[in-house]
């Protein structure tokens, strides 16, 4: 910060230019878009992939209970006692 202070008002404008420039760049070449932290990440990828998949075992299985137990009560509820 105290460089951008030392630095007239065409200077700073020129830089400000320059910075906007190499962003536009950047994202325009897919620079940013390259991998760069996946490396870093891979071992809580790995271990959030196989928390979701236990996830929707756990929900299926769940879904598939409520609704055997829905049809029971549907089923037990239409029924006529004689």
């Amino acid at each position: 910060m105290y460089f951008l202070n030392k630095l007239n008002a065409v200077q700073r404008l020129f830089a400000l230019l320059l910075c906007v420039l190499t962003l536009a760049a950047a994202i325009y070449s897919g620079l940013l878009q390259q991998p760069v932290a996946p490396p870093l990440l891979a071992p809580l990828d790995d271990t959030a992939n196989s928390v979701l998949k236990q996830s929707l075992m756990l929900c299926s299985a769940s879904f598939s209970t409520a609704r055997l137990i829905d049809r029971g009560i549907a089923f037990v509820s239409e029924a006529e006692w004689n």
